[in-house]
Parts: C-alpha cells; structure tokens; sequence
C-alpha cells in the first residue's frame, strides 16, 4: 500500500521535515544577528567604563590645573620677587611654605609642590626652601630624565602642559611621575619671575579606576601624545602606538604580543591624552561561542524529538486511510495505480463513479442543442421553410406575445485587428472571447425584460426577442435601451468594437428570416459606413434616395474624370483633394439609402477601373499588376478602407508618372533644340508651330521645355537666333539685313529691337566692337 514518494506518508514526511527545517533557518537568520548585538553590547559597556575613566581623570587633572592657577594667583607666592632682605625673605617664604602645606595635605594625589626661582637661587617646597644644588639633586629621583631634560623643560617655560616623566631610548615602561609646569607671573603680568612645578605619581592616576569592574585579562592604558605610557594596569605591549587612534572616541581590533585585542579608547578633554582599554578578543569569542553552542543544542533536541513524535502520529493518521483504499478497491474493483497517491486514487474514484452516471445524458444533450441550433441557423438564413419544424424548434418556449424582432450583433474585425497590431495570430481567440462576451452580456440584459432565443450565425450574434405584448408603441424604445444597456456594459468593460442592427417587428414567428435579413441589411449599411452604433432596419430603408443618387452620379462621372485627368498630369494634391471631394457629401448630406450604399462601393471601384483605363498607356503592366488596384479595393468592407486605399493607390500613380514624364522631359528637351538648329532660319518658325510639330499645346510645350532648362521655349529660339546672327556679324560682307533674314527674323527692325534688348547694343555697334577687338 504504501508506495514511495507517490504516498500521501511521503508527502507528510517532507512536510514534517520542512517545518523542522524553518527553527534552522530563522536560528541560521538569527544568530549573526545575535552575535553582532552581543559584541556591539561588550563593546559599548568597554566604552561605559572608559568613560567613567575618563571622567575621573579628566576631573583629578581640572583639579591640579584649578591648584595651579589658584598658587600663581596668591598675592603671597606673588610677592616674592620684591623681597630684598634676608630677613623679609625668611618670613615670606614660611606663608608660602605654609600656604603650600595646605594643598599637599588635602590633595594626597599631589606628590610635590615646587616654587622655582629664575634667579637660580633654589627652589621653594612646602616644607622647605631648597638651594639650586639640593632641588637639582632632588629632580634626579626621577631617574628616567637627564639634567638636561630637566633645564629644557624649565627654560621652555610651557603654559599649563602635563609632561610624563617617562624614560626615552629603551624598552618602554610606565612613566615615572606627571608634572605640571605654569609660568609664575609678577604683579604687572609683563614677566616672570619663576616656575610652579606640581609632581604627581602616576600610580595615583589608577585610583580613580579600583572601583571599576574590568573585564578579566583586560587592560588599561593611559597614553600621551609622545607616545609616554603615563598608567597602565599590567605590563606594557611595545606595540600600541598613540598614532594608530583617532580623534575623539572608537574601537576597532588589533594584534598585539602576539594576540588579538580588542581596542577602545577616549580623548581626554583637557590633554591629549588617550585613555585605552585592551580586552582580549578570545574573552568576547568565548561568550559567543556558547550562545553558538547553545542555540546547535536545542535545534539537535528538536530535531530529536520532533522526529519521534512525527513518526508515531504519520503512522496513527495513515492507519485509516489505509483501511478505507482497501475498501474501495474490493468494492468497486478498481485497481490502485501506483502513479496516484492515496488522495488521488480517492479523487479519482469518486470523479469516476460520476462522470460514467452523467456522461450518455451529457453527449445527448450535447447532440440536441448542436442539431436545434443548426436547424435555428439554417431557418433563419432561409435553406427551408417548414411551419411544422418552427414550431417543434421552439416547442420547449413559452413566448408572451406573437410579435418579435431580430437584434444582431457585428464585430468590427477590422477594428480588432488593429487594436492588436503586432498580435495578429490572437485575433482568432480574441473574436471568440468578444463573441462569448457580447453573447453573455447581451442575454443577460436582454432576458431579464423579454423572452430571448440566442444563437451565432455566420460569426453573428442573433438574438430573437419577443415583446410582452402584441402593442409595439414602446417596442422600438424599449429595443434601443435594451441596446444601449449592453453598449454601455462592452464599452466600459471591454472596449469591443461592434455594431448592432434591429429589425423592425414581425407579427409572427414564422416570419423571422424576413427580419434576420433585414438585420443583415442593417449590418452591412454599418460595416460600409464604419458605423460602429445601433441602426433600426426601418431607419435606413426609408431614407430619400434623391442626394444618394446624386452623389453615385457625382463620384462616378464628374469627379471621375477630374481625378482622371489630375493624375495623368501627376498632380497628387489635386488628385487627393478631388478625392476628398467626393466624399464630402457623404460625410455633410443627409444618411445615404441603403441600395445607395450598396452600390457605393460598385461605383469607387468602377471609377479607379476608369482611371486605370486612361492611364494604362503611361504605365507599364508590370507596375500594374504590382500595384493590384482592383484587388485592393475589392477587399475593402467599410468606405473609410476605401478612401484609404484610393488614397494610397493616387499617390503611387501620380509618382510613377511624374517619373516618366521628367524622363520624356528631358528627351523632349533634346528633340526640341534639334528641331530648332534645323529650322532657326525659317521666319515662319514659332511656338506655336513648334507646339503642333510636337503634338503639344505651345503653353504645355514650353512648361515642359522650363522645366528642364529653365528658359522659356520663346526666349530660348530668339536667344539661338542671336547668337547664330553674332557670328555673321563678324563677316563684314554680309549686311544687316542680310543676316536678320538668314537667322530667321520676320523683319531688319525686328531683327535689330531683339538684338539691342537682349545684348544692349545694336547689331551695327556690336560688328565694329568686335573688328576693333581684332586689329
């Protein structure tokens, strides 16, 4: 029974094992996340304490600077650059001395006080005064600066500075002691008379830190910026230089004695001093790590129980399943394929016992509605007339009245394959979408107010829709809401374009393929008009036929022969607008008659049969054939194709024969000054004459000859003659008069006018210029 991963018992074991699989996946989510939150909170509880440091410090070094200006400012330790006696001396230095016992015994962090005398007389503390050699034996305490480390700083005289007291050139070590040096001002504060130095130890910078909990094997640096070890908690890493931090505060890792190190720091605000804080990186991986193995742990648990109990409930829920396959099986002798599972089997078998119950009556259904709508089809398009067949055809239908009407529904295909331009092989679908649309909209409007019969004719919609009664005043009205209703509906929805067409009422039924035609009637007056509204058949067929037959008349015969004669001048803007104006009554006069629009379509193709007919002498067949004009407009369903195609099919004629005609210009041209050299001396030779030797008018012959040389044909002959005539003049035998009759001029004053005119000089002044010129 249970079979692979086709059973329904695989399926709930990838279930299972996919719900298992999201712990994993939101614990894999969660624990860089985790990881990131714990670190950044060690990291920020590091920078907490460093700020408490920082704090402390930073307030016992604002002490030491308050102590500092407080000394320099007492009138006392001022007065003693004016004493002069021994004796005013002893007693000013007890105040001082007392004074300064002061400060030692209420600051602890002070290590010594001293007033230092420029005059190199010594140096006053608070429990002495200390001659020049005994404070310059004191200062060597501090063995890691030289004496001349220690002249430097008093003659450099550096305001408010805190200078480590640390070792240079060896192995780096904490520093010995901090001193502040402050210049000691006189009364007029234009200069000194000494220095105050405050010595500090630098273990007593520590004590602020005793109370702070530090992570364990973590570190605490205090760094200025001489790269001094000023404290620290533990031995010193060579390696931590006071450039590698930035300004301000941060953190970042580095590798220090050969271990990785996490680093914060803090600027102390009144020096440049760095407070730093070491801890080591494994403290902070090892609190990771146990989170990482914590969270491993209770996924392998989850993992272990859950598949336990999935297990033991899969098989619990599979036992009845089981039990109920077997049962259908022996009781419907159906034979379980492997290729299902068990719901499908289950599926299958249910769909099975009642498609094989409904299927006979379906086909037979099938078959009645097919052959019935085939009979409706072939009645209402009039292949047989039986009365006895119309009635047994609508023997299941109950109508209210005996007078019905016809409404028919068009697509306009052409509409709906431009609306799909470069989707041309989905017209065939979408028709068949539009058709079901319009089809259903249609009936539901329409049933909800009348008794509808709806069938599809020839890819036409048709509806048979009987009236509530036999009184039609309303009919026509309620026919046209009826039709808006569903316009509306389409239009808004779905944007079809289509026509429709009512017939008028027929007081019986066996009337109605007189109304399907006149439908049809309908239909076709639309789709030539591109009518894409609502037409009543008794609309358009008593229309007065007096401007339809005018304007057939007018487009066949006057506009004919005006487009014929434009277009074999070429002239494509007269061409079009003659065209134009042929279909402009359409267009401004009343609704053309429906055999008036019938017999439009006859009547433009007749008209472009005629045009092709005077023009075919200028085109040769092979244009003809490619061109296809006929063929064209034949296809053609609405007038506006029509027009469109006429449109086209102008332009093309006019540009082939303005082609020709510039070709057979410019042999023209060449037949026309050859004629001209063999005649010019005939008096008798004119346009005119030249114009019926050619087979032209002389306007259309000199027009031609412009156009290709840009003289006109009566200045060119005369300009000929002229010119033939100078070269005689340079014959001095030969007369004037002479030479006017032998180039052609009717007279000598006709001869000399022309000649004076075109070259400004008289025949007579041109000869003797010219001999002058050759002697």
């Amino acid at each position: 029974m249970f079979n692979a991963k086709r059973s329904v018992m695989y399926a709930w074991i990838v279930s299972y094992i996919i719900i298992f699989f999201i712990p994993v996946i939101v614990s894999a989510s969660i624990y860089p996340i985790s990881r990131n939150m714990l670190e950044k909170q060690i990291n920020d509880a590091n920078q907490t304490l460093l700020n408490q440091v920082q704090y402390a410090i930073d307030g016992r070094l604002q002490d030491i600077e308050k102590i500092a200006y407080e000394i320099t400012a007492n009138p006392a330790v001022k007065g003693l650059h004016y004493l002069n006696s021994d004796a005013d001396k002893a007693l000013q230095y007890n105040v001082v001395m007392q004074y300064l016992r002061g400060y030692k015994m209420t600051n602890s962090f002070l290590d010594n006080i001293y007033v230092v005398m420029n005059d190199q007389s010594g140096a006053l503390t608070y429990d002495t005064f200390v001659p020049h050699d005994l404070f310059a034996d004191r200062l060597k305490r501090y063995t890691s600066w030289t004496s001349h480390q220690w002249s430097e700083l008093l003659v450099e005289n550096p305001y408010d500075k805190f200078q480590a007291i640390c070792k240079t050139g060896a192995e780096r070590s904490v520093c010995e002691a901090v001193v502040l040096t402050k210049t000691l001002p006189t009364y007029n504060q234009n200069r000194s008379f000494g220095q105050l130095m405050l010595f500090m130890d630098s273990s007593k910078f520590l004590e602020p830190m005793q109370n702070i909990q530090w992570v364990e094997g973590g570190q605490l640096l205090i760094m200025d910026d001489s790269d001094n070890i000023v404290a620290s908690t533990s031995p010193i890493s060579d390696s931590v230089d006071y450039k590698s931090f930035q300004k301000g505060a941060g953190g970042f890792h580095a590798r220090y004695d050969e271990r990785d190190w996490t680093v914060s720091y803090v600027t102390s605000g009144i020096s440049n001093w760095k407070y730093i804080s070491l801890i080591p990186t494994k403290v902070i991986k090892e609190k990771l790590d146990y989170i990482r193995d914590l969270t491993i742990a209770g996924l392998l648990l989850s993992f272990t129980l859950g598949g336990i109990l999935t297990y033991f409930f899969i098989r619990r829920n599979y036992n009845p399943l089981s039990s109920l396959i077997r049962g259908i099986t022996h009781s419907d002798g159906l034979f379980f394929d492997k290729k299902y599972n068990e719901y499908e089997f289950i599926q299958q078998a249910i769909i099975k016992s009642t498609v094989d119950k409904e299927k006979t009556n379906q086909v037979l259904r099938k078959q009645k509605d097919l052959l019935k709508s085939n009979d409706l089809t072939q009645w209402l398009k009039g292949n047989w007339i039986d009365p006895a067949r119309v009635d047994e055809l609508f023997a299941d239908r109950i109508f209210s009245s005996s007078l019905f009407r016809i409404m028919a529904f068009h697509i306009d295909e052409h509409k709906m394959s431009f609306k799909l331009a470069g989707k041309e092989n989905r017209l065939k679908e979408e028709l068949r979408l539009a058709r079901f649309v319009i089809s259903n909209t249609a009936m539901d409007v329409a049933s909800s107010k009348y008794e509808v019969v709806g069938t599809e004719v020839d890819e036409k919609i048709v509806f048979i829709i009987n009236q509530k009664n036999d009184q039609s005043d309303n009919d026509k009205e309620d026919m046209m809401t009826i039709a808006k209703e569903i316009k509306a509906f389409v239009d808004e929805k779905y944007n079809i374009p289509y026509s429709t067409a009512i017939s008028n009422a027929k007081s019986d039924i066996h009337l109605l393929p007189a109304a399907y035609k006149e439908a049809l009637d309908a239909i076709e007056y639309n789709l030539i008009l591109s009518i894409s509204g609502i037409s009543f058949y008794d609309d358009i067929i008593n229309l007065d036929n007096t401007k339809s037959e005018e304007w057939v008349y007018f487009s066949s015969l006057r506009a004919g022969r005006k487009l014929i004669n434009f277009i074999k001048t070429g002239d494509t803007s007269q061409a079009q607008a003659t065209l134009d104006e042929m279909f402009e009554l359409h267009h401004t006069a009343s609704p053309l008659s429906v055999p008036a629009v019938k017999l439009m379509k006859l009547n433009l193709t007749n008209t472009m049969i005629n045009i092709l007919f005077e023009v075919s002498p200028f085109i040769e067949d092979s244009f003809l054939q490619e061109l296809n004009p006929v063929r064209r407009l034949l296809n053609c369903q609405q007038i506006a194709e029509v027009k469109l195609e006429m449109s086209e099919i102008l332009v093309q004629l006019c540009g082939y024969i303005i082609l020709n005609r510039k070709e057979e210009s410019s042999e023209l041209k060449d037949a026309v000054i050859g004629y001209l050299e063999r005649n010019y001396g005939d008096p008798e030779l004119s346009v005119s004459l030249m114009g019926s030797h050619f087979g032209m008018t002389p306007t259309y012959l000199s027009r031609l000859f412009k156009e290709q040389t840009g003289v006109g044909l009566l200045d060119y002959m005369i300009h000929f003659r002229l010119e033939k005539a100078k070269e005689l003049l340079k014959q001095d035998q030969l007369s004037i008069n002479h030479i006017s009759n032998q180039v052609g001029f009717a007279s000598t004053n006709t001869f000399i006018r022309a000649f004076k005119k075109y070259e400004g000089i008289t025949p007579g002044k041109y000869r003797s210029i010219t001999a002058e010129s050759i002697d």
